[in-house]
């Protein structure tokens, strides 16, 4: 098995035949980690995780969301269970266009057309330097590895096809 075990999509845990869905329900995992601080499926013990990423993936057991946000935004809340739940059903399951398009995003304002042109504005700017951040916290070095990391000078002819 290669993955973290709360991001793994049940039919991966129970080797029930896995395609493109499995990245979709880690989707919903980073997604839902990013809103709500914590991931869905941690229980502090492996099993119970794996059961529970089950459960809900079955349906009998339902994804938790905070009230408030079910009833203020909803669609936040439906693109969460539409990504994690099972994969026949699962947000994306025919075509990314499904993800893309979803109410979510044009609740939170997402301008597709600028992120495909590249003149999107990030919606957050750092303020400072990640040493400058975590300068005083006890335990971290205050260097990065990134922070002295030298130019590439080799042959980037491999991501021709990507990087247009």
């Amino acid at each position: 098995m290669c993955g973290t075990p709360e991001f793994l999509a049940p039919e991966y845990i129970f080797s029930r035949g896995y395609d493109h869905r499995v990245d979709w329900w880690a989707f919903g995992c980073v997604v839902y980690e990013m809103l709500f601080g914590m991931n869905p499926f941690e229980r502090g013990d492996l099993k119970a995780t794996f059961t529970h990423i089950s459960n809900v993936g079955k349906g009998q057991a339902s994804l938790k969301i905070p009230e408030e946000v079910q009833t203020h935004h909803p669609a936040v809340s439906s693109f969460l269970k539409e990504l994690l739940c099972n994969q026949d059903r699962r947000l994306g399951s025919s075509s990314a266009d499904d993800v893309a398009y979803h109410q979510f995003y044009g609740e939170t304002g997402f301008d597709w057309k600028a992120f495909d042109n590249l003149t999107m504005t990030a919606p957050v700017r750092p303020t400072s330097t990640l040493q400058e951040r975590y300068a005083d916290r006890s335990g971290q070095r205050g260097l990065f590895y990134f922070d002295d990391a030298p130019e590439f000078e080799g042959d980037d002819s491999w991501c021709d096809n990507f990087c247009t």
